[in-house]
């Protein structure tokens, strides 16, 4: 009877997962759009808002995957409505996106590419942010042939600071932590790894003040050096352009940093949405028979058995190596881009991950595409691969290493709670009763310097440079990508498709005989059901272990329970 009530309910749950798979393909079909037909002399619109993406995000059951537009979505439809005779012109009407400073070069290369047709592009902005912040979005403006903006809207450019580079403030919290009777105790292998300082320090250190002081001046350059590029007999500020703002939309406008005021967008009656271009050219592309595979590899570098339960996106072994599996099913692709985005993260999942990166090596040409950030676990894993490519607004390298907790006893025993233990060994490492003994700092030191001796034999492996030469990059100091091309860290920059030209050069493929596929992890709905699964399996184990228990209270201890679930 029992076993019947279980089969009962268990077919009820298939039942309704798959009225829900059905009801969710039936909406999903409702909502997509259709095929559109681009009259001739069209002008495509884009219309940037909020966060932008690199690629294309999948939400619940997979809706919405063409909603929000993304680097990787303009980049297609620029580079292709170059070459589509019934686009015209384009236009981009900026919203206050949130954009970063390697976003904005990928789409300004894309948007050059676009021009080189002999094709115009304009930008329309409500405002360039709101009394700072604008700089991305103004920098990626100036690739268009004009720049209009909203009435009483700003430019609000000025110099780049530490947000910029960090992607926000850099705020210190020891003094915070002395007050409330917290201590960080934390080791570092690496004079600028830079991630505990705000935790150890009350203001930067030498080392890292020299080193963000480096990187600022940097983008700086490359930033301003680009905007007099892009508007050559236009700009009359000059190098000072930084320095002088924000500005409000007259002053910019005799400037020459704009080049109109208006209410509206100045748009083609023709105009077609980028998102409808897009899924147009999903529907025509005509499949090769050899394929170029982009895996884009987003968010800390973290373990397997710490994955679970984290809703940020994260990069895991398993993850990767499903990957190349996939990839390895698929069987007509040649060579794999891994589009890296990350900060880095745990040493031993980076080195798990470096290991199924090599294994896969001889089966396919590796290039790494370097995003925004591609730093500690990020270039651990990028290092082995045959070619990288790295935006010049990267930041990339910081090959160091530290660990460390905080010691919460002090706190705790001002709210009355005290913990007393018997162990006489390294059990209690990890204790947040009590700071590391000189014996566990022993320890520790070596465990760093033996992860750090590894991390250098990692890169210099991969880049075929000697110990002495990667020592002298390291100690967690971190470059941008156009400084990483001068030490040797990187082969070149550039944005994605540069990456795709490298690879197709080491695979010896003519431009026309191969596709650019990008690889997307498993279908969100079965990431869904994997996950209901995985919970209703837990409560299950939670609900027999209840039931257990109250079966026992009922007829007394040591009575054994038949029914297993």
């Amino acid at each position: 009877m029992k076993k019947f009530i279980l089969y009962f309910f268990a077919s009820l749950g298939v039942l309704f997962l798959s009225l829900v798979l059905i009801l969710g393909l039936s909406i999903k079909s409702l909502f997509s759009p259709s095929l559109l037909k681009v009259p001739n002399e069209s002008q495509l619109y884009i219309h940037l808002s909020k966060q932008i993406t690199d690629f294309p995000t999948r939400a619940t059951f997979g809706f919405g995957s063409h909603s929000k537009p993304n680097v990787w979505n303009i980049a297609r439809a620029l580079k292709a409505a170059a070459h589509d005779s019934r686009i015209e012109s384009a236009v981009i009407h900026m919203d206050f996106p949130l954009l970063t400073f390697s976003q904005a070069y990928s789409l300004g290369r894309s948007i050059e590419y676009f021009r080189s047709s002999g094709k115009k592009i304009k930008c329309y902005a409500s405002s360039f942010g709101n009394l700072g912040g604008g700089l991305p979005s103004y920098f990626l403006a100036t690739y268009c042939d004009e720049i209009s903006l909203q009435r009483l809207g700003e430019v609000a450019i000025n110099r780049v600071s530490e947000r910029e580079v960090l992607g926000g403030e850099f705020i210190f919290i020891r003094e915070l932590l002395d007050k409330l009777k917290i201590t960080p105790d934390f080791m570092v292998k690496g004079r600028y790894k830079k991630a505990p300082e705000p935790l150890i320090y009350k203001t930067f250190s030498i080392e890292n003040r020299e080193m963000l002081s480096s990187l600022i001046k940097d983008l700086e350059t490359q930033v301003l050096t680009k905007i007099i590029y892009n508007r050559p007999s236009k700009l009359k500020g000059g190098i000072d352009i930084l320095a002088n703002g924000p500005y409000l939309d007259a002053q910019a406008l005799n400037l020459g940093i704009i080049d109109g005021i208006s209410n509206k967008v100045e748009s083609n009656e023709k105009f077609v949405l980028l998102e409808e271009y897009v899924y147009g050219l999903e529907k025509s592309e005509k499949k090769a028979k050899q394929t170029i595979a982009i895996v884009k590899l987003e968010g800390a570098i973290v373990d397997d058995g710490m994955a679970y339960g984290i809703r940020e996106k994260v990069i895991t072994p398993l993850y990767v190596k499903e990957i190349f599996e996939t990839l390895h099913r698929l069987g007509n692709v040649r060579g794999v881009i891994l589009s890296i985005n990350s900060p880095g993260g745990s040493a031993l999942a980076s080195e798990k991950i470096w290991s199924v990166i090599k294994h896969f090596q001889t089966e396919y040409k590796v290039v790494v595409y370097m995003q925004r950030a591609a730093a500690s676990g990020g270039y651990y894993i990028a290092a082995p691969a045959n070619y990288i490519v790295a935006n010049p607004f990267t930041l990339t390298g910081s090959i160091g290493v530290f660990t460390g907790k905080f010691v919460l006893k002090e706190m705790l025993k001002d709210l009355g709670v005290n913990s007393e233990s018997l162990d006489r060994s390294n059990v209690s490492i990890n204790s947040i009763f009590s700071r590391f003994t000189p014996k566990q700092k022993i320890y520790l030191q070596k465990n760093l310097e033996h992860t750090y001796n590894r991390f250098i034999e990692v890169v210099s492996d991969g880049r075929t440079k000697s110990k002495e030469e990667i020592l002298s990059l390291a100690e967690g100091r971190v470059w941008t990508g156009n400084q990483a091309v001068g030490n040797g860290l990187v082969d070149q920059v550039g944005d994605l498709s540069d990456a795709v030209e490298c690879l197709a050069k080491l695979l010896e493929l003519e431009s026309n005989s191969y596709q650019v596929k990008l690889i997307e992890p498993k279908g969100d709905f079965s990431a869904i059901i994997k996950e209901m699964v995985e919970q209703f399996d837990v409560s299950l184990s939670i609900l027999s272990s209840s039931l257990h228990y109250i079966y026992n209270m009922i007829y007394g201890p040591g009575t054994q329970y038949k029914e297993n679930f």
